[in-house]
């Protein structure tokens, strides 16, 4: 496998995990939306449609950004999970 194709199969996978994650909170957030009975139609579909449009445009600039900045961000947030922990477990 050439190194153009491997880049480009790393930027996809990487690309997916943010995406998965994204789209897992969004479905997540409508589900719970949906269940509060208080929560006028008109209200949820505005609600939908921001995000959706914020899901759109944080898509564009992941995707503009590139292999190696996306490759460095998820990194860096891999590495902050550990002081998440550390700092959650102190609180409690």
């Amino acid at each position: 496998m050439s190194g153009e194709t491997r880049r480009s199969l790393g930027f996809w996978r990487c690309w997916s995990l943010v995406v998965g994650g994204t789209i897992g909170s969004a479905i997540s957030g409508l589900i719970l939306q949906n269940r509060d009975p208080s929560i006028s139609r008109s209200h949820r579909l505005r609600e939908g449609g921001v995000a959706g449009i914020a899901f759109g445009v944080c898509m564009w600039v992941i995707a503009a950004s590139g292999f190696e900045t996306v490759y460095w961000g998820f990194l860096l947030l891999m590495a902050g999970l550990p002081v998440y922990v550390i700092v959650t477990r102190v609180k409690q």
